[in-house]
């Protein structure tokens, strides 16, 4: 799942490597889509994932589900009170078509399998 999860997460504009220190620890990763999975916690505001304007994100390697559906049979049993799925930076286009990158959230997302120094929040 980790070879998946890194070519759709390079796909989706993000930049995936091994051993780098990283801001904060994923959740939990969807292979299908290349996505990150954040949720809220007592540490953990959910800005904490927009305001960056490069989001340094920490996935352990065990935390990769294979698609949407495993994602939600997981939290089923203890469901946050607010779950973002990341995939890519944030993009977004005004009424003439004019792509800008980072208006709602990261400019650029790493992504950093097995990482060092990503205490979980």
């Amino acid at each position: 799942m980790k070879a998946l999860f890194t070519e759709r997460a390079r796909a989706a504009g993000c930049s995936v490597e091994e051993d780098a220190a990283a801001e904060l620890e994923a959740d939990y990763g969807i292979a299908e889509t290349g996505s990150l999975v954040l949720t809220p916690s007592p540490t953990r505001t959910r800005a904490s994932w927009l305001e960056p304007e490069v989001l340094g994100a920490a996935l352990p390697e065990e935390r990769i589900l294979p698609d949407l559906e495993s994602l939600f049979a997981v939290l089923v049993e203890d469901m946050p009170s607010a779950v973002a799925i990341v995939t890519g930076p944030s993009r977004t286009k005004d009424i003439e078509q004019t792509l800008v990158v980072g208006l709602h959230g990261p400019r650029e997302i790493r992504v950093c399998l097995r990482c060092r120094e990503a205490p979980r929040s």
